[in-house]
């Protein structure tokens, strides 16, 4: 995701993510107290923005600032979607949300 958003940093990758588990891994070695308390503020930012995305998607619903949805006429085709990118993108949510579920 990274990468997705800098990508500048494509080339890098495989350091960036060799570096992020050499940190996780230093955090967990130095004892449970320590990395539960350092780990803990990513999660607690992750549920704050799903919190916010939620109430803000209500908030958008109920003063009606949605906008309409457009739709393509039922039997048009539709250009560059196949199998493939079909499984490819319900495999990529399943994974999104490992962790959220639990």
């Amino acid at each position: 995701a990274l990468t997705s958003a800098f990508p500048v940093l494509h080339d890098y990758r495989v350091i960036i993510a060799c570096l992020l588990v050499i940190f996780i891994m230093v955090l967990n070695l130095r004892g449970v107290t320590e990395s539960a308390s350092a780990l803990a503020y990513p999660v607690y930012l992750f549920v704050v923005a799903l919190v916010l995305l939620i109430v803000i998607g209500i908030w958008k619903v109920a003063t009606g600032q949605v906008s309409p949805d457009v739709h393509p006429a039922i039997g048009t085709a539709v250009p560059g979607i196949s199998l493939f990118l079909l499984l490819r993108a319900f495999s990529s949510g399943c994974s999104a949300l490992t962790g959220v579920e639990a």
